[in-house]
């Protein structure tokens, strides 16, 4: 999926959609974990004290989705397209704001 024509696309436009470079069954898996990690506002509502935030950040407790961040293809287009094997990967995070969050939102960490 990673081909000639996406580096290509990169070039001449400087940047690439790739359609269904994850196949279905794995971006539903993803979805379900997602949905694990940061619960549906209507199953944390009533909660005693209702969260207004949820984040879980790299690694995750869910392997689909940590695989889907180290995806060794993935990973070979970047060496390419940077022209150095040294990849690093950039914290990243899954969150969920919920309503009555008044936080930074510039600013994952800040949770009021």
């Amino acid at each position: 999926m990673l081909d000639e024509a996406v580096f290509e696309a990169l070039l001449t436009r400087g940047y690439a959609i790739v359609h269904n470079y994850l196949t279905e069954p794995q971006r539903a898996e993803m979805a379900a974990a997602l949905r694990r990690l940061l619960k549906p506002w209507e199953e944390v509502k009533d909660a005693p004290s209702p969260p207004h935030t949820a984040q879980h950040f790299f690694p995750y407790p869910e392997p689909c989705l940590n695989e889907a961040i180290l995806n060794p293809i993935a990973l070979q287009f970047a060496r390419r397209w940077h022209d150095t094997h040294h990849i690093h990967y950039r914290q990243g995070l899954a969150m969920a704001r919920y309503p009555g969050f008044t936080g930074n939102v510039g600013h994952p960490h800040i949770d009021n």
